[in-house]
């Protein structure tokens, strides 16, 4: 079955992002291809050049670039722009090339689409038609990032399989080629990460694969390799990488956070202190001492096994009073008539005092009594000293 070209250029307009998008994303390689435009112009081919995105790049920077396509849609919109291209398979155009035709060669988001077999053709191929000295570059979607690996990778229909990069760096030192490097790029640095940042484009949802041909030319070796080591400090973005900033945010957040409890601690604890201190002086003055005491003797008046007892002291202290006072003529007689004045008084005043002195009081001497039992006693009694 035929692909649709019409669809499936629709389908890259969709999800690839657009044009000016693409070559931002691209000039990450600008470094590295600027070394080969110093004092000649140099030759690039774009294998997979679709919109033409990697040919403006190339020719910005000096190189006679040509690309080439199968998707024949594309390729015209590509010619209209003013680009070298063609519809060419790239095995059969690159074997129809003579060797060390061009100083780079780039396959950007094309590898994913072609079997290994062929794949493993290509390389030979590109490393025959590089001159000495030469970069293949290649670019795949880094599938190491969730989100590629579980949702984007799979949108496109002719995705073959994810490419492993550490399978072709085996392959490039199997080829020939002298130095391979790979590095994830293109990730959405930020300042501040959270868990959920790995699902998305803040690790580096692309993989770049550079490749460099031995040259006797070790200054331009030098400067590339360089070139290369400083692109992959600056642009990539693993999952461990982001695992371990998560990792530290959270735990700096923690220690902020217990530095501030730990803070608002001593402080409250300084406030309690000071209370304490103010307590105690409270606690040893000579008003709270008294007042301890005081609130004894209260609550010694009012517990109730010694309320019966102040009672009775209360009446015998009452009748030695009497005593005294009777023992005085002019009270005596005073007494004598106020209770022939009120004889309810006098009868009063007799019952409590025998209840006191003679009967030694019934609530001491027969404390075991019932509130009954102690009621017909002081009748009996009463009728006894009638």
């Amino acid at each position: 079955m035929t692909l649709d070209y019409n669809f499936y250029t629709k389908l890259e307009n969709t999800f690839r992002g657009s044009e000016e998008e693409i070559k931002r994303r691209l000039g990450v390689y600008i470094p590295v291809l600027k070394l080969y435009a110093k004092d000649r112009q140099p030759t690039a081919l774009d294998i997979g050049c679709g919109r033409g995105e990697m040919l403006s790049i190339y020719t910005e920077l000096g190189f006679e670039v040509f690309g080439i396509d199968i998707n024949k849609v594309v390729l015209e919109q590509t010619r209209a722009k003013g680009f070298n291209v063609a519809y060419a398979d790239a095995l059969d155009f690159l074997k129809n090339q003579k060797p060390e035709s061009y100083d780079a060669i780039s396959l950007i988001q094309v590898i994913e689409h072609i079997p290994f077999e062929y794949t493993v053709e290509l390389f030979q191929e590109v490393f025959r038609a590089l001159r000495k000295g030469g970069v293949f570059i290649v670019e795949t979607p880094n599938t190491m990032n969730p989100y590629v690996g579980l949702y984007s990778f799979w949108i496109d229909p002719t995705h073959i399989k994810p490419i492993n990069p550490e399978l072709m760096k085996v392959l490039g030192e199997y080829t020939g080629f002298y130095y391979s490097e790979f590095f994830g790029i293109n990730a959405n640095k930020s300042s501040e990460y959270q868990l959920t940042d790995l699902y998305s484009f803040k690790t580096s949802p692309d993989i770049a694969m550079i490749f460099i041909k031995e040259t006797e030319d070790l200054n331009l070796l030098y400067e590339l390799i360089n070139s290369i080591k400083a692109i992959k400090s600056r642009e990539e973005v693993t999952v461990l990488e982001l695992l371990n900033k998560i990792d530290l945010a959270q735990k700096t957040y923690i220690n902020d956070k217990f530095e501030f409890l730990l803070a608002h601690i001593n402080e409250l604890q300084s406030k309690v202190n000071y209370m304490d201190f103010h307590l105690s002086m409270v606690i040893h003055s000579k008003p709270w001492f008294l007042y301890n005491k005081l609130s004894d003797i209260k609550r010694f008046i009012l517990s109730k096994e010694n309320h019966q007892k102040i009672k009775v002291y209360y009446k015998r202290f009452l009748v030695s009073v009497l005593r005294k006072a009777y023992e005085n003529k002019e009270i005596r007689k005073l007494a004598g008539y106020i209770l022939a004045r009120f004889p309810e008084l006098g009868k009063k005043i007799k019952v409590f005092y025998f209840s006191t002195i003679n009967g030694q009081d019934i609530e001491l001497k027969y404390p075991h009594l019932n509130y009954q039992a102690k009621v017909i006693y002081k009748r009996l009694k009463k009728r006894m000293e009638q």
